[in-house]
């Protein structure tokens, strides 16, 4: 739980988010993004990569009613004066008292593609379709999922998809 930035947080730093899952973290009372916060400008002239990760169930919330600024947004991520590459990744079942999943500052939008955002997402490849979990402990895929081969290059999206990937036997 945080008051910004639950599960990942980079400040005035840029990095490379993973094959990780995020999964039900609380936080984003005052600044938003439960899931992932990725905010500063001190990282302008690098970009943070987030790529192949399972952002979800992840809750960003205020004590009031009356969301400003990040507070209570983005319950899957945050990101705002910095830039971000959001690829091949799985956001589902994220909340927020304002606002989408995924949110940013109109003067630094992340640049997204194939990535399975519920509610949608701007961007090249992106779907909104249910991505159809097998289970909800490690959250692989049903082999029925719309996410098995909607990666760039035919990958799976999410945690388990792309070269870090590994793959679960049942």
């Amino acid at each position: 739980r945080g008051r910004y930035g639950g599960g990942i947080v980079l400040f005035h730093s840029a990095g490379i988010v993973r094959n990780n899952l995020v999964v039900d973290n609380t936080g984003g009372e005052d600044f938003g993004g439960a899931g992932l916060w990725v905010v500063g400008s001190l990282s302008y002239r690098l970009s943070t990569l987030v790529e192949h990760n399972t952002i979800v169930n992840n809750k960003a919330a205020t004590a009031d009613s009356a969301a400003r600024g990040m507070k209570g947004r983005g319950g899957a991520l945050i990101a705002a004066g910095t830039k971000v590459v959001f690829r091949n990744n799985i956001v589902w079942g994220n909340s927020q008292s304002a606002g989408n999943q995924v949110s940013y500052s109109p003067l630094t939008p992340p640049e997204m593609s194939y990535n399975l955002v519920q509610g949608g997402a701007p961007g090249t490849g992106n779907l909104d379709t249910d991505p159809k979990f097998a289970e909800t402990a490690r959250f692989t895929l049903a082999p029925d999922s719309p996410a098995k081969r909607a990666a760039a290059g035919n990958l799976e999206l999410g945690a388990y998809g792309g070269v870090g990937g590994i793959t679960i036997k049942r």
